[in-house]
């Protein structure tokens, strides 16, 4: 909140040094510490306040909201009562099923014909940038192959325990819930994949964050924002589990032979470099290069370009500098966020401790993709790509 008005709360936010930014928890909500601060800082009536804060944070979970923006706020000189003169509420595209009623309002007059074409038979359409190329394949079947030890898989739609249906993956037993599937082993798993749609991609990771799996993969994209609140909130609640994703290719370890995801995995060759990606196809591209001039690869990490990773840049830097394996780190960020700066700092001081100990730096190249995207637009990561790979 502040006492500047614009015409865009985005530009106040990156510019204005006197904006009061208010930290607020999914889980909590509208606390009265926030009250507190708020009504004291920027001297607003306390009782107006409170209900208008909590109608807001109320709207903002039922409706799956992205923004809900007052902008500007009157406060009346002679009755100090609260006056919101305008505002705009953002809803996530993805919620078009969930909100369907939010979404009947829409005015089709503004949507494009392929758009409304979509809307006839209940699709989402979604504009990407660039040419994209769609590759169906037996995933489960291309990571046995690999040499990654499956022992089963999950799918709520049957009642009991049963064979693979495919003949080639018979020999994997299919259980109808993770935790049905983790009694019937000797041992817990070490990883589970997440390769469900989006919409229920939070119920399948909330379910292996309650089994302890210690390490969670989940490629989806376009997971509900407030269903990723809810995974955030339960990820912090534990130190067990570990989550990959959403929105990424996963990981693959090609020393180990293990691919937990969906990597292009005949291109990797086990050596000596670590990959480290927000972009999936990109960090194909780093995979490829360091495989043909022959430094291969240690470990691969897509961490996903979501505005809510259950792994962030400098979680993953982290891993890497850590891997004894790993001689040399190749970084692919991408518009949107500050998890590239972040991950800057955090190999800076990283650095400064391990030479302060005698110990030595690892060559660590970086690259962010999208300089040409158009300012004040709302990319997807489809859009930042940059195909010239840097000499490495």
């Amino acid at each position: 909140m502040s006492h500047s008005g614009v015409s865009g709360i985005e530009e106040l936010v990156s510019d204005d040094l006197n904006v009061l930014k208010v930290p607020l928890n999914y889980e909590e909500g509208v606390t009265e510490e926030m009250i507190t601060i708020l009504s004291e800082r920027l001297v607003l009536d306390r009782k107006q306040l409170t209900a208008m804060l909590r109608g807001l944070f109320i709207s903002y979970k039922e409706s799956d909201a992205t923004l809900i923006e007052i902008n500007p706020l009157i406060r009346e000189s002679d009755y100090g009562r609260l006056i919101c003169v305008s505002s705009k509420i953002f809803i996530d595209d993805a919620t078009s099923k969930r909100q369907s009623q939010i979404f009947s309002l829409h005015d089709k007059s503004q949507k494009m014909a392929v758009e409304l074409e979509a809307d006839k038979h209940g699709l989402l359409y979604i504009q990407l940038e660039g040419n994209i190329g769609c590759l169906a394949t037996s995933n489960a079947l291309a990571t046995i192959t690999y040499g990654t030890q499956l022992i089963g898989g999950v799918s709520p739609s049957i009642h009991s325990s049963c064979p693979h249906p495919n003949p080639s993956l018979s020999d994997l037993p299919v259980f109808p819930t993770l935790r049905t599937a983790i009694s019937s082993f000797p041992s817990k798993p070490h990883a589970t994949a997440v390769l469900v749609p989006a919409p229920h991609a939070a119920s399948a990771i909330l379910e292996a964050i309650e089994a302890d799996i210690p390490l969670i993969v989940s490629v989806a994209e376009h997971v509900l924002l407030h269903d990723m609140f809810r995974v955030q909130a339960a990820l912090r609640s534990q130190s067990a589990s570990r989550l990959v994703g959403p929105n990424c290719p996963g990981i693959i370890a090609p020393p180990a032979k293990c691919r937990i995801g969906i990597m292009p995995h005949l291109q990797y060759r086990a050596v000596c470099a670590g990959i480290l990606s927000k972009s999936g196809t990109l960090s194909y591209e780093a995979e490829g290069a360091t495989t043909k001039i022959r430094l291969g690869q240690s470990l691969c990490i897509g961490v996903g370009g979501d505005m809510l990773p259950g792994t962030s840049l400098s979680e993953g830097l982290e891993a890497l500098l850590r891997d004894e394996a790993t001689k040399g780190i190749v970084l692919w960020g991408e518009i949107g966020g500050e998890a590239e700066k972040e991950a800057a700092g955090f190999l800076k001081e990283w650095d400064r401790e391990a030479l302060g100990k005698g110990g030595k730096r690892k060559p660590v190249v970086g690259m962010i993709t999208g300089r040409t995207a158009p300012k004040e637009r709302v990319m997807g990561h489809t859009s930042a790509g940059e195909w010239n790979l840097p000499s490495l």
